[in-house]
């Protein structure tokens, strides 16, 4: 778990930074025009238990992985 400068702990397995209104993982980037979308994004994705399985890079990212092996 990451923690930066917001008190959001960040806990997909693939987030890499943020940045302002935009998230950075390893699969990919979100970028947004307004604050609130990405705050509501981050917390339902990067920053949930078990919300980042849902998130649509994350997902892509794990069958990827499932693949590899």
């Amino acid at each position: 778990m990451n923690r930066e400068y917001t008190s959001r702990v960040w806990v997909c397995p693939f987030y890499r930074r943020h940045e302002r209104q935009a998230v950075h993982c390893e699969g990919g980037s979100a970028a947004f025009s307004k604050r609130e979308t990405f705050r509501e994004y981050a917390e339902m994705y990067c920053a949930d238990l078990p919300g980042w399985k849902r998130c649509s890079l994350a997902a892509a990212l794990l069958r990827q992985y499932d693949r590899e092996d």
